[in-house]
Order: structure tokens, then sequence, then C-alpha cells
């Protein structure tokens, strides 16, 4: 009888297992649908101002850096490159903002 029961526990064990794990998969998924919902509604140009934002004042960043931040925000703000559409997580062009935007937004 008793190793009838240790099999049910180590099968009952082993499921308990590979439940907690899709849960994590599953708990991940639902946390990047949540960010790329909210990703989204971020107001067009906002993350671009404020990553460039950091790069002029960061006394460490390179001259280069600058100064292409520098023209990018000047651009902006004359209406040249000024995005208009919503950001998208699953977009190869915006890969950065948004892996900054999730940091930040996991930091908070």
């Amino acid at each position: 009888m008793i190793p009838i029961m240790r099999k049910y526990l180590v099968a009952v064990g082993a499921a308990l297992v590979l439940l907690s794990g899709c849960s994590a998969e599953s708990g991940e998924q639902d946390q990047r649908e949540v960010d790329c919902a909210s990703f989204a509604r971020v107001e067009p140009g906002f993350l671009e101002t404020k990553r460039d934002t950091a790069i002029l004042s960061d006394p460490e960043a390179a001259q280069v850096d600058r100064s292409e931040a520098f023209k990018r925000q000047l651009d902006a703000h004359a209406g040249i490159n000024q995005r208009n559409h919503p950001y998208d997580c699953e977009d190869p062009a915006d890969r950065e903002l948004f892996d900054m935007y999730t940091e930040e937004q996991s930091a908070a």
C-alpha cells in the first residue's frame, strides 16, 4: 500500500511542478500583454523625448550621441520626422523604447 501512495505522491508532485511552470509562463505572457497595451497608450513621441533628454543630461554621454539627440529633438519640435503613430511592442523599430518602458515600469 505504501509503494502505491509513494507513486501517487510523486505523480502529484510532478503535476504541481508542471503546473507551476505553465502558470509562470502564462503570468509572464499576461504581463507582456498588459505592458504592450499600456505602451500603446503612451503619447507618440514622449518616449523618444524622454530618451533624448536622458542622453542630453548625461555628462558621460558621447558628443556624437548628444548631437544626434539634440538634432532629433529639434526636428521633432519643427515637425520633421515627428512620430504620429502609436507605439507597438511587436514592431522591431520600437523594441528599444519598449525595453526602456518596461524597465521603468518594473522599477516603479
